[in-house]
């Protein structure tokens, strides 16, 4: 494993699979500071494979509270399909034996540089495990849902303005991202002015490699 300050490393051009690099970590920047575990998990390639795998690493004893634990896609290259690389994002380094449990509970295989750096550089395409997510079920007013968790904004697709007393039906799935090292969520506006994550509950199979 190496340590690498995360604002002195740019975002990789381009994901590829990488099947012999070790795990590594990192401390990302950009937001509050924290320490990147990347996974190689070439057999994760739905979202709901990678909610599982999240939920059994924020199981793991010794995790640091207040863990970020997320995916980024991969792209297909020699020796390693298409798939989505868990990465956990935490707010102090990990013991050695920590790390190796996080890995075991993902049924990690031996990499995982690539969605390391990126997420070091302050991007996770999509964040399943945050403090506060459980708190965040029904109807609720946009400043309610920053209050309760660790979510930093509310994105509107298109450029629209989400105002603070927009109101949010959370329909019970709420999987933010990390961009330039904040935590946003995606929303759009739905039925009776109401808005709502863009991912829904259930997920489509034209959307399973997101």
């Amino acid at each position: 494993m190496t340590t690498t300050p995360t604002d002195e490393r740019p975002a990789p051009p381009a994901p590829r699979g990488e099947p012999g690099a070790p795990p590594s970590t990192g401390a990302a920047g950009g937001g509050p500071a924290r320490h990147v575990l990347g996974l190689l998990t070439p057999h994760l390639r739905r979202p709901a494979e990678v909610d599982h795998a999240a939920a059994s690493v924020a199981a793991v004893a010794g995790l640091p509270s207040g863990s970020l634990v997320g995916s980024s896609l991969v792209l297909a290259s020699s020796g390693s399909p298409q798939h989505l690389g868990l990465v956990v994002l935490a707010p102090e380094p990990l013991p050695a034996e920590v790390a190796t449990a996080v890995a075991a509970a993902a049924g990690a295989e031996a990499g995982g540089a690539w969605v390391a750096a990126r997420a070091a550089a302050g991007t996770v395409d999509r964040v399943a495990v945050f403090p506060g997510r459980e708190d965040l079920v029904g109807v609720l007013a946009a400043r309610d849902l920053l209050a309760l968790s660790a979510v930093e904004a509310l994105v509107g697709l298109g450029g629209l303005a989400v105002p603070p007393d927009a109101v949010v039906d959370t329909r019970g799935h709420v999987r933010p991202r990390l961009a330039d090292g904040r935590l946003v969520l995606d929303v759009q506006p739905s039925r009776g002015g109401r808005w709502v994550p863009f991912e829904p509950p259930v997920q489509h199979a034209c959307c399973s490699a997101h």
